[in-house]
């Protein structure tokens, strides 16, 4: 099966005040069709630009993509024109951003937005568009949606205004939907119903999805494939199944580490959390070798020397650590 979207070898700078940083650094991955791919880590690892990046939704200045490739289909994003870039997202790549009270315009109701959707990408007329708009409203499971559509953002609860965010994302059937932290900030039942209801969309339209987050319970209900990555790197790439069962790197260790687990204490199982620790180096003061380093319990040498290649290990599975280097 080929690839929907390949990203290969994605670089990003910013210029600061302070100097300039490298927000990611060689990122590689591909998206098939259908999948979810799951991309994991820390706050400020990366996530979020990556997103932005692949849309060019990057504000230049003070971003600027240094080198690589994003291919749709072949087609290289980098290449287009402003115009062509514009009429692929929404249409062909869409995107849920995180916080919906601010990604979404106080001064319209509901409606009006999803239907500018349609009039922008699909040349849909007011009446179109406005039925259009009640019809994604209804798909999203908001009840009443024809009332609900004349609703402001601030008459929503935060979980109806990420499934108006869903509705507007999904307007056009895209064939990917980038998923960027859609259940922040809402409750756990909440979380679960945005969660079950992107995914049934999802096989409803045959849709790819790219989920970002931090949080690796949502990761384990949604993903296929995961991506774990720290300060622009990726770290770590496997099949969810053998990310949860056999984490690789030190990192993603912690992070497994780190998380409560139901029911251990009733099995009588004894399960302490434990932290990473450390913080995350500024991305103007990395460290020499690998940027992990300085927080794992496994370096070596060689760690302090050079920062080690993201390393194949098993099938379906890479690695950036010394630990997995072949003779």
């Amino acid at each position: 099966m080929e690839p929907v979207l390949e990203v290969k070898n994605l670089s990003v700078d910013f210029q600061t005040f302070e100097g300039k940083v490298q927000a990611l650094d060689q990122v590689s991955f591909d998206l098939y069709p259908g999948e979810t791919l799951g991309i994991v880590g820390e706050s400020g690892c990366g996530k979020s630009v990556t997103a932005l990046t692949i849309l060019q939704l990057i504000a230049a200045p003070p971003g600027r993509i240094t080198q690589g490739e994003i291919l749709l289909e072949g087609m290289d994003l980098l290449k287009l024109s402003g115009s062509k870039m514009r009429s692929i997202r929404g249409n062909r790549i869409s995107m849920i951003f995180q916080e919906p009270m601010t990604s979404l315009s106080p001064v319209f109701t509901v409606g009006e937005q999803i239907a500018e959707v349609f009039r922008l990408h699909q040349g849909m007329s007011y009446k179109e568009a406005a039925s259009g708009s009640v019809e994604m409203l209804a798909r999203v499971n908001i009840p009443d949606p024809v009332k609900a559509a004349l609703y402001y953002p601030h008459q929503m609860s935060g979980g109806m205004r990420q499934r108006v965010m869903i509705a507007m994302a999904l307007a056009c059937k895209p064939d990917i939907l980038i998923a960027d932290e859609p259940t922040t900030a809402l409750d756990v039942t909440i979380q679960a119903q945005i969660i079950d209801r992107i995914k049934q969309l999802q096989n409803d339209m045959g849709m790819s999805v790219i989920f970002i987050t931090h949080d690796l319970g949502v990761i384990a209900h949604t993903a296929d494939r995961v991506i774990v990555m720290y300060v622009g790197r990726i770290l770590e790439q496997a099949f969810v199944e053998d990310l949860f069962n056999t984490p690789l790197h030190p990192y993603t260790r912690g992070l497994m580490e780190s998380i409560p687990h139901a029911g251990a204490k009733r099995k009588g199982k004894k399960h302490d959390l434990k932290e990473i620790k450390g913080m995350v180096p500024s991305l103007l003061d990395l460290p020499q070798g690998c940027k992990f380093l300085e927080r794992c319990s496994k370096a070596m040498d060689i760690c302090r020397q050079r920062e080690p290649e993201l390393m194949p290990v098993a099938p379906g599975r890479t690695c950036r650590c010394w630990l997995y280097k072949k003779e």
